[in-house]
């Protein structure tokens, strides 16, 4: 039998909470949520990709579209997409205002807007309760927007599919986009 490799419990350095495990990796230098809301650029460590997912700019975009700071991987894969597809969009330019409500969220910024078809994007990894709630108050306060609304999730998000289906905003699926562009787009990730 083989030696087994040994794993590490990874933790924040500044909150101590554990956030994962790696071979290689013991600390990150700061968590997601230590991260957010405090610096608008990320932490440059080596460990810093492990503490959540990877953000920044996709420097492979035209020249217009490189100064959009993507918080994952599925948005800037889709922002080249809808490059190569010659598609005009904006990344979190439209911000929706909920008004009369007493708790968070406050308001919701969709992903992407096609500038042309004037369709709003949402590009989802995972699916939490605010991102309902957003969902919920925007059909209500915005039905307008709210029916231009299209998300992009993975079909192994159970959750995210069936409640997308419940409140009736259609849905594509990034391995579907993976099988199309990943070949035809060098810089895909």
């Amino acid at each position: 039998m083989g030696k087994k490799k040994r794993v590490y419990l990874v933790r924040c350095s500044r909150c101590k909470k554990a956030i994962g495990a790696d071979s290689k990796i013991r600390e990150v230098e700061k968590c997601f949520a230590c991260h957010r809301g405090k610096e608008k650029v990320p932490p440059k460590t080596a460990a810093s990709n492990f503490a959540r997912v990877k953000k920044g700019p996709a420097k492979d975009l035209p020249k217009k579209y490189r100064e959009y700071h993507f918080r994952s991987a599925w948005e800037r894969n889709f922002a080249r997409v809808l490059c190569k597809k010659k598609i005009e969009w904006t990344y979190e330019e439209r911000v929706f205002q909920f008004y009369g409500v007493s708790r968070r969220p406050f308001q919701y910024v969709p992903d992407f807007y096609e500038v042309k078809a004037d369709i709003y994007w949402e590009v989802k990894g995972y699916l939490r309760s605010q991102d309902r709630s957003k969902m919920r108050r925007l059909k209500a306060q915005y039905p307008e927007a709210f029916k231009k609304m299209r998300a992009l999730l993975s079909k192994n998000n159970k959750a995210a599919i069936a409640f997308y289906s419940r409140v009736g905003i259609p849905m594509s699926f990034i391995e579907d986009l993976r099988e199309e562009w990943s070949d035809k787009i060098k810089a895909w990730e």
